[in-house]
């Protein structure tokens, strides 16, 4: 129903660079043999994908946004909480933050509807236009991040499946931390009124959209990982039960 007074995340079209920046890298990461996939191949492909879009095709201009997604990488121990408290957000926007964060529902619609609902209640409340910013940014990225791997889990022909095996949480918390630790570092601001220079808009989107992908396919690839492991122990100590033994009275 058409509602000419809802009021709209302005960061959703940001989370759409998000899924089909996955989508590029998931195309070239297939090329390669899954054993000699790496991080450093990860993030190339991340800098290819805005080199492509922003049509900068240059080797300057690539050393530039790979210097930048490393430096993501280096930096991925940071504590969210401390990153939001230097660039000066509030406590009330951070409690919006925090609860978005503790939301713990592998099912994906209901975690769309819990992020709405919280995203709706910012929309709506008095906080400060900053913070506000913030935390729609986090939650455009949070609920990009659970459709994208919702569908890729459903998908038969899921190349992240098909390398690295299912999981059942998906990473949609490690994207959201990581593209907001790098939009408050660098300034929110930035991506909805551009001032400076190109060039600095373009190092802005890498961080801050790279930065989410970064800690997407990470997390992912440490869960699969995990699973992988929880499942071979299990069948381990399915092995080592064995089989009921039979007295002779049995048979």
């Amino acid at each position: 129903m058409f509602d000419p007074n809802k009021k709209i995340n302005p960061f959703e079209k940001l989370a759409d660079h998000h899924s089909d920046a996955l989508r590029f890298i998931n195309n070239q990461l297939s090329k390669i043999d899954k054993d000699k996939i790496s991080i450093e191949q990860v993030i190339s492909s991340i800098s290819d994908y805005f080199i492509e879009i922003t049509g900068e095709k240059s080797k300057a201009m690539d050393s530039i946004y790979y210097a930048a997604l490393c430096e993501i990488q280096n930096k991925r121990d940071e504590s969210i909480t401390e990153v939001l408290k230097k660039a000066e957000i509030s406590n009330k926007a951070i409690e919006y933050i925090e609860s978005i964060r503790k939301l713990d529902s592998n099912d994906p619609n209901t975690l769309l509807s819990e992020i709405e609902k919280i995203e709706q209640a910012v929309l709506n409340s008095n906080l400060g236009l900053r913070d506000a910013r913030h935390i729609l940014f986090y939650s455009a990225i949070a609920k990009g991040s659970v459709k994208y791997w919702s569908e890729e889990q459903k998908s038969k022909k899921s190349f992240w499946k098909r390398f690295f095996g299912s999981i059942k949480k998906l990473p949609w918390r490690a994207d959201a931390d990581e593209g907001l630790k790098e939009a408050a570092k660098t300034g929110i601001e930035s991506l909805l009124l551009p001032v400076a220079p190109h060039i600095t808009i373009g190092v802005i989107m890498v961080k801050v959209i790279g930065g989410a992908v970064i800690g997407s396919i990470s997390e992912y690839i440490h869960e699969a990982e995990s699973n992988k492991q929880k499942n071979t122990a299990e069948e381990h100590r399915k092995n080592l039960k064995g089989p009921k033994p039979k007295f002779r009275d049995q048979e």
